[in-house]
């Protein structure tokens, strides 16, 4: 991951910002251009790093940018000098406290640059932090969860080994499935991101429920309204007539939300680096022994405004996912449509993300780390969380305004960083089922 500052030449850069190992920021200036658009840039411009580094390009010959030193903000001018190089000079000192103020105080228009702020995120922070404040109950009930998913990791990973998985079927888990302190073990599978059936495993016997929808949307043989034998006739005709991948009756919208969530993670949970779209990425599963997809679970709903607190019945995160050693908070859409924009579906991931900081940092913080998948014992005192819309690439191949923003929870030590993913979407030649074939984001500059 990059930022390209430049006064003049968008093509080619005057400088790049770098992440550093420290989470921070180094900018170097261009020192060799070798033409068709390739340069070096070996020249450090300045021997401190930067928390944030915010470009303002122009190609007037004139841009700025905001740098972010120690929690005090300065701005660096650049002019156009007839060379790509372009004349630097720092014209702010780092005393503002925040970089609205001090492009308010220097008469420079932020729109104008297409900067975004960051007031209507940060805004859905703060909801959610009261919301969280106000309604204590969920902190116990989310510790009672991750010590119960504790004491049940070895009974689940042994009850998992009864059964293999068929093909086009993928067994998920819930936080109240993998928390119940029922001795039966029930596992959810899922056809295309939908669930079809419930698995139990009760006295080492596997039985199956086939949900009762499955002749109605996919043709499958009739409900049977209880638990039968997996290795019965009507158990193997379920387990075949979904290995024919049965197209779907009707086009559900939550159902092509779970499809498109089943594909990405299925993208997202293979190994070999070249094999993937988007490397440095895998999917938090329940046990990675046995690699569980699941849905975390929150007590807020915020797809729609306003935000509310809904106890154990709120909405889940649609991936949650680690890059680059940081978690993911990932929200999935089908469409990119006004109604559902980038930045409709950033602002329900940033609620989400939220919940997930305050969950960290609360008595139960460490037991979730270890359930996120860190090998590191306890959450780190200060945290990045990458905050993510996915969604298909929209018509003009736009990037949102939000990629690489940074919203700090000073009172959590916690920073949010959000960024996007477009993807599309096709078949393999010679076969019936959709993976995902491209995708586009700013988390990662490695890509397949």
């Amino acid at each position: 991951m990059q930022k390209l500052i430049h006064c003049i030449d968008a093509s080619m850069a005057a400088m790049i910002a770098l992440p550093n190992k420290l989470d921070k920021w180094d900018i170097f200036a261009i020192s060799k251009v070798h033409g068709m658009g390739k340069a070096d840039y070996d020249k450090k411009v300045f021997d401190f790093d930067f928390i944030e580094v915010v470009p303002l390009n122009n190609s007037s010959g004139l841009s700025y940018v905001c740098l972010n030193k120690d929690n005090k903000w300065g701005l660096l001018e650049l002019k156009y000098n007839d060379t790509i190089q372009c004349e630097w000079k720092l014209i702010a000192d780092f005393i503002y406290d925040n970089m609205d103020s001090m492009l308010k105080e220097r008469k420079i228009d932020g729109n104008e640059f297409g900067v975004k702020s960051n007031k209507e995120f940060t805004e859905i922070v703060d909801i959610v932090q009261n919301i969280l404040t106000d309604n204590v109950e969920w902190e116990n009930r989310f510790a009672v969860y991750a010590e119960s998913i504790k004491k049940n990791e070895q009974l689940i990973i042994e009850a998992r080994k009864k059964f293999h998985n068929w093909k086009n079927l993928s067994t998920y888990t819930s936080i109240g499935k993998s928390s119940s302190k029922n001795k039966s073990i029930v596992f959810d599978l899922r056809y295309k991101g939908q669930s079809v059936a419930n698995l139990k495993i009760d006295n080492k016997k596997v039985k199956i429920k086939i949900d009762n929808k499955n002749e109605k949307y996919f043709g499958s043989n009739p409900n049977i309204d209880t638990y039968i034998d997996w290795n019965s006739d009507d158990a193997r005709n379920f387990r075949r007539h979904f290995s024919k991948s049965p197209e779907r009756n009707d086009n559900g919208k939550k159902k092509e939300e779970h499809r498109i969530e089943n594909l990405l993670l299925k993208e997202f949970s293979k190994k070999k680096g070249a094999d993937k779209k988007l490397r440095d990425i895998q999917p938090v599963v329940m046990f990675k022994k046995i690699g569980l997809y699941y849905q975390m679970t929150t007590p807020i709903s915020p797809s729609k405004p306003p935000i509310t607190y809904s106890g154990q019945n709120g909405g889940g995160i649609d991936i949650l996912a680690r890059s680059n050693g940081k978690l993911c908070v990932i929200e999935v859409k089908d469409e990119n449509k006004p109604s559902e924009s980038p930045t409709v579906v950033i602002k329900q991931a940033i609620a989400y993300a939220t919940f997930i900081c305050r969950l960290l940092r609360s008595n139960s913080g460490s037991d979730w780390w270890n359930i996120f998948g860190f090998e590191r014992k306890n959450v780190p005192q200060k945290l990045i969380i990458n905050v993510v819309a996915a969604m298909p690439f929209p018509k003009d191949n736009s990037i949102p305004d939000f990629a690489n923003l940074r919203i700090e929870i000073k009172s959590l030590k916690v920073k949010l960083e959000l960024h996007y993913i477009y993807f599309k979407e096709g078949k393999e030649e010679g076969k019936e089922d959709k993976k995902i074939t491209e995708i586009k984001t700013s988390l990662s500059s490695r890509f397949s």
